[in-house]
């Protein structure tokens, strides 16, 4: 079916929106079934192939400039904090979820990375630092009947000031963690 002008004015507009990273992939796939069935039109095929890849390139160059921002900046340790403090709150609702499907938690957040692939439970605020003999997980121990999470924090040692909790565990942290978590460690 040959296309009219105005068709493919729409797809030629559509085509551009291809370049918004995460959202043109989705779009651009979407475009691409239509137009291989419907028009079997070449170059606009190749116009939103070429935006499909400029989006992934953006992408990458977006994941590699907040790499790099982590690794090599001082003052970002606010904006690690940050997005650390985001991941673990999602790996809290993975672990609720986990305990609703399994009956009790995960041994370990491998464990739980394995029954849900698209969980982050690396810190980032280890990105920055890579030390070699420490895991780049955030700290996580199940108990009888709960679980600690908690990111390390700056200086990597556990139960510290600067040790960053997911929002659902600040109502049970005070001002000394290690007391308030006693009871979580029976």
């Amino acid at each position: 079916m040959p296309i009219n002008a105005p068709q493919r004015r729409t797809l030629n507009i559509l085509s551009w929106f291809c370049l918004i990273p995460a959202f043109g992939i989705l779009l651009g796939a979407g475009l691409l079934i239509y137009i291989s069935f419907r028009y079997r039109n070449g170059p606009l095929y190749r116009r939103i192939l070429l935006c499909m890849a400029g989006s992934f390139i953006l992408i990458k160059l977006d994941m590699a400039y907040m790499e790099n921002r982590f690794k090599n900046e001082e003052k970002n340790g606010m904006l690690a904090g940050q997005i650390s403090g985001g991941f673990l709150n999602s790996i809290v609702d993975a672990l609720q979820r986990y305990k609703m499907k399994y009956g009790n938690y995960p041994d370990s957040l491998v464990r739980l990375e394995q029954d849900n692939p698209y969980l982050l439970i690396n810190d980032p605020i280890f990105a920055r630092k890579r030390k070699m003999n420490k895991s780049d997980n955030y700290y996580y121990k199940r108990t009888a009947k709960s679980y600690i999470l908690f990111s390390l924090g700056q200086d990597s040692i556990p139960f510290t000031e600067d040790d960053i909790y997911p929002d659902s565990m600040h109502m049970v942290i005070q001002k000394n963690p290690l007391k308030s978590l006693i009871p979580y460690l029976q």
